[in-house]
Order: C-alpha cells, then structure tokens, then sequence
C-alpha cells in the first residue's frame, strides 16, 4: 500500500496505534473520529493482506454522509486503488487484496451474518445497538490475521449500554481513549467556538469533551435556576411579539405565555440580565378542550394579531381533545388564530439541549407569580433512564415542559453534531 500521509493529534495517534483487541476513540464533535477510524482501517487492511474487514455504521445515511467520503478522499490524496460495488456496499483494495464489508445496525446484526472477518471498525457506536455489536464482534474471528481486532469511535449519548460495557465496567482487552474537539487544529477556529458558546457546561462535557455524562435521574432542565430565571415584575410589554407554547391534554391542558424579545434588546431588571423570551402569564385547564383553551387565550391576550403565534404539540394534527371531527390544530384556526408554527417531529435530545443553552445564556425568564407551573416542569421533570427520556409519571408535570422545549427547538436550534441545523437567534 503507498505510503499515507497522517499526522495525527495525539489521541488520534494513541488510537492509530493500540494493538489491543478492541480500541475505542470517545471524542466530540469535529474532533476528527471518523477520519481517524478510516486511517485505522487502512492500517489494518495493510496488516491483514488478503484478509476481508467489517465497517459498521449506524444507518447508511451517516456511511454515505461521512464515512465514505473520507475513504474516497485519503484514498484519492494517497493513491490508493479501490473497487466499490455500490449495490452489495463492498469495497475492493486489490493492493493489498482486502474485501471490506459495510454493514448497518437497522437490522439488529441480521445483515452482518455470514462473512468471518479479520478486523471490524464501527463509527459512531453510541449510535448502534447493542444486538448489533454483538453479532459485529462475532465475525472477527479468523485464525490467520495477524492483527485481530475492534476499533470503534463516538461521541457519547447518555449512560447507555456502551457506558455499562466499557466504562462502568472497564475491561483489559479495551484501550479506552479520549479526545476533547477543542484540540483539532485541523478545523476552524470558528467551528469550535460556536461548540462552546451553543452548548452549556453540561453539553460541553458531552459534546466537547467526549466524556459520559449520567442524565438519569437529572433534572431536564438542569441549567434552570430559580434565582436567576425568575421575577416577579416580569409583565407583558405592548408592542412585542406574544408567543403561546402549547401542550394539548384533557387534564391539564396547558400554555405559557411569552414576549419574544428582538435579539440584543436589553430589559433592565436593576440593571442585570438580557433575555430573549419572557414568560408573563400561563394557562391550566383542567378537564379540558381546545375550544376552551382558545377563550382563555383570548382572554388573556385580547386581539389577536399577525404577531401572536402558537407553537402546539404536533400531536394536535392528529387529534382533538373534544370530538367534533376536528384537530385540535383546526379548532385554533377556527378560532382566528391563524400564525402557527410547529414540526410533526420533535427530537427530545435536541429540544432539551435547545432549552438549556436558552438558559445556561440567560435568555428566558418567567413571572414567578403567574408562571408556577412551567416553573415547576422546569424545576422537577427528570430524565427516566439514562438516555434523553423525560419521566412522565407525574401526571401533573412535563405538560408546560413539553410545549416550551418544543418551541425553543423550533426557533432556536443548537447547531453542530449529527445533522441539526444551525442556531438562527440563539
């Protein structure tokens, strides 16, 4: 094989060149995981000659997106010769006679069954099940290779079965490396500062530092602080648009009222704080319908203007709380609201991210008075398990916390890591 060009940071470097049996890169976004794999598997093929090779990726759209374009990429910078059948995804390197199979974790290890393997490289494997991995790990069995091995790479997720496999149980075949994104100086300097300045402590250590971080039995709003994110003068101010986070339900249904606040527009509260959304009133009804919920919104905003915008559970397209062949999305419209915002897809992990940079920054604040039970949500919800699932069994929580978290994930999005879009207001 030619030579490669690679100089490597130096959790890459340790990556590169663990000889033990499994080898797993733990590191944040933009820390170069994917490329540091792909090298990784140029060495194994060249230490394997003649011997086939497993890549497994957690769906075909992350292969596509990231890993076979850096293949394609070192391998045209290095000369390296390949034939890739696109139908069968397998890869030929006829100089140093290597098949390499891709795989995906859609199917719970069934596609992996069959070939016996000298090496299996795994991107993202926070991303993959564990059934999967099982049957990866089973494949790599070939008496004759000269270099057996398990090299995985991925940012962490939560406490999830990875956490309990390598961490929590450390293991002597596995040489666990870490890498912290701020220390690529191969991307830009801008990239890593939007890193930090999007996420907060938390997130930081997850997303950044390439640590596991334990959400179980934590707070989903954990950058929310009563001191700092309440007040008791927190009014509606005329003029300003009025938002209406929204979260259909027979008992309770609920809304919190909002003044959106154009970004940069300072709001002395003796002289501290800038903060983009302001909570100045709720709803909750209990025993409720969406026709109901609709009197007492106009109750409590008046006229409704081209600047009152509802943002509902997208359940509400679905259903109605009252029947009457309606969504509850129609009986707003019925009722003249006619700006409304919503996706038909909330992603919990990115919403509950969303929500604590809004709050890590100071830019949400409520009417301690008047907002009790949003304050409550963000003060008690928990996370269920280990992973972004909210612990909804109090009935009479996570309803507020529902409709707030799904608006700010609409209008403001984090940006960086695994597909989401980049902040607009944030």
């Amino acid at each position: 094989m030619p030579q490669i060009e690679y100089t490597p940071l130096g959790y890459q470097k340790q990556f590169h060149d663990s000889m033990s049996p499994k080898v797993y890169l733990s590191a944040g976004f933009g820390a170069g995981k994917t490329y540091a794999l792909v090298m990784k598997l140029f060495q194994l093929m060249n230490l394997n000659r003649g011997l086939p090779g497993g890549l497994l990726c957690p769906d075909l759209k992350m292969y596509k997106r990231d890993v076979l374009p850096t293949i394609r990429d070192i391998s045209s910078a290095s000369g390296i010769k390949y034939k890739y059948n696109k139908s069968d995804f397998v890869f030929f390197f006829p100089q140093t006679g290597s098949t390499l199979y891709i795989f995906h974790s859609t199917d719970e290890g069934k596609s992996i069954r069959g070939p016996n393997l000298a090496f299996m490289l795994m991107n993202e494997i926070t991303l993959i099940d564990k059934e999967t991995f099982n049957a990866a790990i089973s494949r790599v069995r070939i008496k004759d290779a000269k270099q057996l091995q398990i090299a995985m790479s991925g940012t962490p997720e939560g406490f999830n079965w990875v956490y309990e496999y390598f961490i929590e149980n450390p293991r002597n075949d596995t040489d666990m490396i870490y890498g912290d994104s701020r220390q690529n100086t191969h991307v830009a300097d801008s990239y890593i500062t939007m890193l930090e300045t999007s996420y907060d402590d938390l997130m930081r250590q997850q997303y950044v530092e390439g640590k596991f971080i334990n959400l179980g039995g934590k707070r989903c709003a954990y950058a929310f602080d009563r001191r700092r994110h309440t007040s008791d003068d927190i009014q509606r101010i005329e003029g300003y648009p009025v938002w209406v986070s929204i979260d259909f339900n027979v008992a309770p249904m609920s809304a919190t009222l909002w003044n959106r606040m154009p970004f940069g527009h300072f709001y002395s509260r003796g002289g501290t704080g800038t903060h983009e959304l302001r909570a100045f009133d709720e709803i909750c009804l209990d025993s409720s319908n969406t026709y109901e919920l609709c009197e007492a919104l106009k109750e409590k905003i008046g006229t409704i203007t081209d600047d009152v915008i509802l943002f509902p559970d997208p359940a509400g397209t679905a259903r109605s709380t009252k029947s009457r062949g309606l969504s509850d999305i129609d009986i707003l419209k019925q009722n003249g609201f006619k700006n409304i915002k919503y996706k038909n897809q909330i992603n919990v992990r990115n919403a509950i991210n969303a929500t604590n940079a809004m709050l890590q920054k100071d830019r949400i604040i409520l009417n301690s008075k008047k907002c009790k039970n949003a304050i409550a949500d963000l003060e008690q919800c928990i996370f269920k398990n280990d992973r972004f699932e909210i612990d909804k069994s109090n009935p009479k929580r996570t309803h507020w916390l529902d409709g707030i978290k799904n608006m700010i994930e609409l209008e403001f999005p984090i940006a960086v890591g695994r597909g989401m879009t980049v902040k607009r207001w944030l």
